[in-house]
């Protein structure tokens, strides 16, 4: 099964100063569930790795920058 989760603001931002332009609690929550799936295939961010490397470190990451 391949997924696909992206996701934009209103200026089709993702980021500002390193965090969401939204805040969201039960989007960050699945997209955290979503990055605990052991093997999964991941794209991220240099940013979004730092922060999450241990949660990621049992899946396939590669770096966006």
């Amino acid at each position: 099964m391949k997924r696909i989760l992206a996701a934009i603001d209103d200026k089709r931002g993702m980021a500002r100063e390193n965090k969401l332009p939204w805040n969201l609690p039960t989007d960050v929550k699945r997209y955290r569930d979503l990055m605990n799936t052991n093997g999964a295939n991941v794209l991220v961010g240099r940013s979004t790795y730092m922060q999450m490397k241990d949660l990621l470190k049992n899946n396939n990451v590669y770096l966006a920058t």
